[in-house]
């Protein structure tokens, strides 16, 4: 989905001219990914979308994902106030935040200070500042800003390093598309908030075309460089910088820009022949802007003039808004307590609360363990369960061989007390009755014992014994 937005312009015929120039960057895209070199190295240009509704009106694309780098710049001196802010302790953090310098002011409070030491109060254009002066401002404002500044920016995004490498790949490839294109236009005016990149992909967006085919030379202060290329962007170019990828990058871009110039030239040539802004501007304009001292006084007297009157007009305006807001401090003050009052018995609920969440969590703690100890009860229940019954079923086992050994035990004694009858009364046909239920062996054990009996010897012991038996 493409989020559209409606914007309304001072300059007629504007977004024409924007139209023109979004689809010659469109074109140079095209012709970037016909060659197989500029393909490969996926050398693109990103842009957007302009659609004229009048000559004061149009639509926008809206970029996704992307922020200027002066927001980067913006975020590292916030973080820079809040550091300096921990290191000295609990203060006034927002008014330190707030405070935080612009790009102007920086350089102006190094520049002025510079000029003095030189010798130079009173200078009116800045033709006139000392070289020397302006590269020693210059050296001692990139000394501030760390160099790693987007690099760390665009690291901290990525999820690790092989994302971040393609990152700066297609970072190094946005950047010299865009700088060899920019080149051959003419565009200027390329500020921190004119140049977004979008660190997800790495890609940079250039927005406001407004200054191009080296307008920006005529400006009152001129640019004479044909891109942007200061030390934060090429140090996130990777650990070669200029002399590796983006090199070999510009040099393709290059190359494709040549081999099309014709077409070029002839879509370029619309905006000379029907020019939709003024791109030249003469001299005599510089010269205008640049006041005499006494002129800048009588505008600034009557400046403050026109301040004064202003103030008398709303000073009775304001007494009635302060008498209104005194009124109000009252109610507001009674409302503010009613809320802190509020607030008290929120905080009272919120404890009440707590403290049944947490008899509910020992409640349900305790049920568990009640749950599982009877789990246990129950396995132990029925493993005495069990083991009774296995001794049971052993006890029968041995009570029935018992009994089977006492019945056999009777019959035996029984045997036993015929056999000593029998051999009392001298009855041998009775003792061989009997041995013939014994078997062979028994029967002979018998007859020698019956021929023993002969022996009165033999049989006082015999006699001894049944009488023990």
């Amino acid at each position: 989905m493409v989020r559209i937005i409606l914007t309304f312009l001072k300059a007629e015929r504007t977004y024409a001219w924007m139209l023109g120039l979004c689809s010659c960057c469109k074109q140079l895209t095209v012709f970037l990914k016909t060659y197989s070199d500029t393909c490969r190295r996926s050398l693109a240009i990103r842009y957007y979308t302009v659609t004229p509704i009048s000559g004061r009106a149009g639509l926008i694309q809206w970029v996704e994902n992307v922020m200027s780098i002066y927001s980067v710049f913006k975020s590292w001196q916030n973080r820079c106030q809040l550091a300096q802010v921990s290191a000295l302790g609990p203060g006034n953090v927002k008014d330190v935040v707030s405070t935080a310098p612009r790009p102007i002011d920086m350089f102006y409070g190094k520049i002025i200070p510079a000029l003095k030491e030189k010798g130079l109060r009173r200078v009116i254009s800045r033709k006139d500042w000392p070289h020397e002066v302006k590269r020693k401002v210059l050296l001692e404002l990139m000394q501030e800003t760390p160099r790693q500044l987007l690099w760390q920016e665009m690291w901290c995004a990525s999820e690790g390093f092989k994302a971040f490498n393609l990152k700066a790949k297609r970072f190094s490839a946005s950047v010299a598309a865009m700088s060899m294109v920019g080149h051959v236009l003419g565009l200027g005016d390329r500020h921190l908030d004119n140049i977004l990149i979008d660190l997800f992909s790495g890609d940079v967006v250039h927005i406001d075309y407004n200054i191009c085919f080296d307008k920006g030379k005529k400006l009152k202060i001129p640019e004479i460089v044909p891109f942007r290329l200061t030390q934060i962007i090429e140090a996130a170019l990777g650990l070669t910088g200029t002399e590796g990828t983006f090199r070999s990058n510009c040099e393709a871009v290059t190359a494709v820009l040549r081999k099309n110039k014709d077409i070029i030239l002839m879509m370029l040539e619309v905006f000379v022949w029907d020019p939709l802004v003024e791109w030249t501007r003469g001299d005599n304009h510089d010269e205008a802007a640049i006041g005499g001292e006494e002129k800048k006084g009588m505008e600034l007297a009557v400046s403050l003039s026109l301040f004064a009157s202003r103030i008398q007009e709303i000073r009775v305006p304001l007494q009635e808004h302060h008498d209104l807001l005194l009124s109000t401090l009252p109610a507001a003050d009674s409302a503010l307590k009613r809320f802190l009052g509020m607030l008290n018995h929120y905080e009272v609920i919120s404890a009440i609360y707590y403290h049944v969440d947490n008899e509910k969590l020992n409640l349900l703690q305790l049920e568990k363990s009640e749950k599982a100890i009877l789990a246990e009860l129950n396995s132990i229940s029925e493993k005495t369960c069990a083991s009774f019954e296995i001794q049971a079923h052993e006890f029968a086992q041995a009570k029935a061989l018992a009994t089977e050994k006492a019945q056999e035990a009777v019959f035996w004694v029984e045997q036993h007390g015929k056999v000593l009858d029998a051999l009392q009364n001298g009855s041998i046909p009775d003792v061989e009755a009997c041995t013939r239920l014994s078997g062979l062996e028994d029967a002979l054990s018998l007859k020698s014992a019956v021929s023993g009996l002969r022996n009165p010897t033999y049989c006082c012991s015999r006699a001894n014994t049944s009488a023990v038996l």
